[in-house]
């Protein structure tokens, strides 16, 4: 009976994650870059218009789910849940691989999944979790094909033809991507053919010509006609790119002292100094040619051989390097490589010990990242936290003809106007950019963090009626504002009769 409870520990962990996902999914108000995309892209019918903005396969998606289903967060947002879906199983699948222990593959579970960082954007209506699942099912499926010999229910040359179609759909689903996934395929490429009895024209045809067939017909021309003006987000240290991630993978630790970058800066040394030790003793071993080992070494070289063409482009090109969600893919290959090295059995004493501290710094970082879960705001966004409640205020001033032109500060224009359109029978007016437009309005909506919006308060002498929560960290608190002979009928009215 124990045992069968334990069994379902694992599977437990995967489910919640799927239904945390989607209850977020249907919470939280839609940010500006998920309703830019679908007012750029999907409602024009621009699906392969050539922007950084747009995630071709997610666009596509988003169109279709949209038509069928109707426009809401949740139809948005139902491309990445596909793509959350995929690399939670992936990471599911992956960690049951690396070891038989529940402790490990727990731990390393929720490391992968359970990243507020990596989870925002299995939510967010972006390519970046549709990229994510098939990226980490590229490396799943030949993974399993390798580490357990005994459960090949597919042959070698069919698992890499899949594995490929994973690869196009990845890069079709995020172009951030398309450096890592191509190292990722040239990576299955070489230790398929360097299999016993494998043919060179066989493993070239089933590694590379399903990607150049998904590639070509989904995004190939986009990729083509993609403006360089295009690709300007992004770092110019890899300082710069490693940092960002560490930092918001611990991003609003609840307990104030674990806020400071010296925690941070501690816990990611104390994981690379632990997993160092560790890579360097099973090198040493008579066995360093064993399967985990060998797993371990090539999604080093993934990351190594990523970051090296990143650079070299970045110094040739001025091609930006990754920041933030376009390096989101540098945790997981990370995150994977040390549980690979944690994964394999002590040999001895000191390893055992050594083992054991990889094993316990992953545990201490898996309790980090399960403390700075959120259920309402993503990081990235956190200005949109409370649109959706600061448009039903707006929404409801309008019922009772009290307003009807809305300006709006640059982070909420897209959002209002989503809610707007999905609404369908408010008496609200298109709401506008009061950065870029007269700011001759009935109710103005703005953003505390801004001075500029302070400014506009002050000189068009305008009465707050209404702000929203506060916002974790710097961004301000959304509020709206009105001329205060407005103000005072307002607020004795059905709107504000809290």
């Amino acid at each position: 009976m124990r045992h069968k409870t334990q069994a379902l520990i694992l599977p437990a962990a995967a489910v919640f994650a799927v239904i945390f996902a989607i209850a977020r999914a249907c919470v939280q108000s839609i940010t500006i870059d998920e309703a830019a995309t679908y007012f750029h892209f999907v409602r024009t019918g621009l699906l392969f218009f050539p922007a950084a903005n747009n995630h071709i396969l997610n666009t596509l998606l988003m169109r279709l789910f949209t038509a069928v289903f109707g426009t809401s967060e949740f139809t948005v947002r139902l491309p990445a849940l596909i793509g959350a879906t995929l690399y939670i199983t992936a990471s599911y699948r992956i960690c049951r691989l690396l070891s038989p222990s529940l402790i490990l593959q727990l731990v390393l579970f929720v490391c992968l999944v359970y990243n507020p960082f990596i989870f925002d954007y299995l939510v967010a209506a972006r390519g970046y979790a549709l990229a994510l699942g098939f990226l980490m099912w590229a490396i799943a499926l030949p993974a399993t094909w390798f580490l357990m010999p005994n459960d090949r229910s597919r042959s070698l040359l069919t698992t890499c033809a899949i594995s490929s179609v994973c690869i196009g759909l990845s890069i079709a689903a995020n172009f951030a991507f398309a450096f890592v996934d191509l190292v990722t395929l040239a990576l299955i490429f070489f230790f398929a053919l360097t299999t016993p009895k494998m043919n060179f024209g066989l493993v070239l045809v089933c590694c590379w010509l399903p990607l150049a067939i998904v590639t070509l017909s989904i995004s190939g021309s986009t990729m083509l006609h993609m403006p360089k003006e295009q690709l300007y987000w992004g770092a110019t240290s890899l300082a710069e790119t490693f940092g960002g991630i560490m930092k918001r993978s611990f991003y609003r630790m609840p307990l104030g002292w674990a806020n400071r970058p010296s925690f941070v800066q501690l816990m990611w040394f104390l994981l690379g100094a632990a997993s160092l030790a560790r890579f360097l003793f099973v090198l040493s071993r008579p066995d360093r040619n064993s399967p985990l080992i060998r797993f371990a070494l090539a999604l080093t070289v993934i990351i190594a051989a990523t970051v090296a063409i990143h650079w070299t482009a970045f110094h040739l090109f001025h091609l930006p390097l990754p920041v933030g969600r376009t390096g989101i893919y540098l945790f997981p290959l990370a995150m994977l490589a040390v549980g690979a090295l944690a994964g394999i059995a002590p040999s001895s004493r000191l390893d055992r010990y050594l083992r054991g501290s990889v094993i316990g710094v992953l545990l201490a970082v898996a309790v980090c990242f399960l403390l700075c879960l959120r259920l309402t705001y993503f990081e990235e966004w956190a200005w949109d936290a409370d649109v959706k409640q600061a448009y039903s205020v707006l929404d409801c001033m309008a019922r009772n003809n009290a307003v009807r032109k809305v300006s709006a500060t640059w982070c909420y224009v897209y959002s209002l106007n989503f809610y707007l359109l999905q609404s369908k029978h408010s008496s609200l007016s298109r709401v506008v950019d009061h950065n870029t437009n007269p700011p001759e309005a009935d109710a103005w909506v703005f953003n505390t963090f801004f001075e500029h919006d302070s400014g506009v308060l002050n000189d068009h002498g305008l009465t707050i009626v209404y702000q929203g929560r506060p916002l974790p960290g710097d961004v301000g608190n959304t509020v709206i504002a009105v001329k205060p002979e407005l103000a005072r009928a307002l607020l004795t009215g059905p709107c504000f009769d809290h």
